[in-house]
């Protein structure tokens, strides 16, 4: 088994032929099936380590992010409205644009095929009638999201609304 860094030391092999196979791959990654052979004797330097390279290939990951409304005081509204039509541009750790997105009528945005990092979404649109929210909305992924998708959740909070009066009278003369 390798330990957390991803590295099998085996020690005290005698001379010959050997083989290493991976019988169980981390979490979110594929397992491979490739046998690695290698030898132990005095032309391949015994005594010496030898290193040997398995790659694993991830398996794609997903999110999905959740927009819904907040009253205009900013709390969640407890009904759980999801609000459609919000833009999103969403970035990885190094602020590359991965891609633009809009929610769908359920307030969501699905994406797939993410590797393994840190990711942001940044809104560029506000749901109509609603604020747009300020802060970018951080999140990791990794082998965890795989099988069952990151659910990120934010709000945008409801705009105020104002109303101006002018009171006039019969024949349409201002009124103090």
């Amino acid at each position: 088994t390798t330990g957390s860094d991803g590295v099998l030391m085996i020690d005290g092999l005698k001379w010959g032929d050997y083989y290493l196979v991976e019988t169980k791959a981390p979490k979110g990654y594929i397992k491979s099936d490739k046998k690695y052979d290698f030898t132990i004797s005095a032309a391949n330097d015994a005594g010496q380590e030898l290193t040997l390279k398995l790659e694993n290939e991830q398996i794609p990951a997903s999110v999905v992010l959740t927009k819904y409304e907040a009253l205009e005081d900013g709390t969640k509204n407890p009904a759980n409205i999801p609000l459609d039509n919000a833009g999103y541009q969403l970035y990885d750790s190094n602020n590359n644009l991965l891609g633009t997105y809009m929610t769908d009528k359920d307030g969501k945005i699905y994406v797939e095929d993410l590797t393994f990092g840190t990711y942001y979404f940044k809104e560029t649109i506000a749901a109509k009638g609603y604020e747009k929210y300020p802060n970018n909305i951080y999140f990791t992924i990794d082998g965890n999201h795989t099988d069952v998708a990151l659910e990120v959740e934010t709000t945008d909070t409801r705009l105020t609304g104002q109303v101006w009066m002018q009171k006039v009278d019969d024949i349409g003369q201002y009124v103090k």
